[in-house]
């Protein structure tokens, strides 16, 4: 395999995969570059409603709280196989009914 000869690497990884030298960015670096916006809808809003969001902000997916709790998360995928692949209607099914549970949280160190 030829060798590559890499540079010091500022909050990147390198990660050997398949075979394949890949330079990664960190978990801080891609957190910092997605800016602290926070993109959330009620638990009583439509799919359709979350979705709109996403659309608008360029994102994958929502939050979903209530009364400042987080209930979920929706994401592109939960709409696809939980709305579009079961012929549901979006704008008759609620954020709650398509949310994944629990969310999984990571805080700073």
């Amino acid at each position: 395999m030829p060798q590559a000869k890499l540079g010091r690497l500022k909050q990147s990884a390198v990660v050997v995969w398949n075979g394949s030298v890949h330079v990664v960015e960190t978990l801080a670096l891609l957190l910092r570059s997605k800016g602290s916006a926070i993109h959330a809808v009620s638990p009583d809003a439509t799919v359709y409603e979350a979705v709109s969001l996403m659309a608008a902000q360029r994102i994958g997916a929502v939050l979903v709280i209530e009364d400042g709790s987080l209930l979920g998360i929706m994401s592109a995928k939960d709409y696809g196989t939980r709305i579009i692949l079961q012929g549901r209607n979006s704008k008759e099914v609620l954020a709650r009914d398509v949310m994944t549970t629990p969310v999984l949280t990571v805080g700073q160190t």
